[in-house]
């Protein structure tokens, strides 16, 4: 069975024939509702006890490829490297440091130096080889 709610359908003549029918396929499921007195009886306060599991990939690098995934969190452990140095320079006084490019809050607030970002790959260049696929 499939499960149809649309707005309009609220207003229909089939409204009613469409809920039961729905309301029949959601319990043959063995879905179940709090029903209007469940919800009434509900703490306000109340929460949770569990966590339903959120994400699988981490917001801040998402890829779906494990290859580019590893190479993108070396190159973001090396960055992060570097500018924790520069940023360890900068407060000891030392303020000629070059934070590495993607660098914001030093430049922004204090006026400190960023490298340049580097230059995009030559599209006309052969192509590193591919990585094999990892075992499963």
């Amino acid at each position: 069975c499939r499960i149809t709610v649309h707005m309009a359908s609220y207003h229909s003549p089939g409204c009613f024939r469409d809920f039961f029918s729905n309301r029949r396929c959601i319990k043959a499921k063995g879905v179940s509702f709090l029903g209007p007195q469940g919800v009434r009886d509900q703490d306000p306060d109340d929460s949770p006890d569990s966590r339903e599991p959120r994400f699988r990939l981490s917001p801040r690098l998402a890829c779906r490829d494990q290859w580019k995934r590893i190479e993108l969190l070396q190159e973001s452990a090396q960055w992060r490297s570097k500018y924790d140095d520069c940023r360890r320079r900068f407060k000891a006084g030392e303020r000629e440091v070059e934070f590495p490019a993607g660098t914001w809050g030093p430049v922004v607030l204090y006026g400190a130096r960023v490298k340049p970002p580097p230059s995009p790959p030559d599209p006309t260049a052969t192509p590193p080889p591919s990585l094999p696929p990892l075992a499963a």
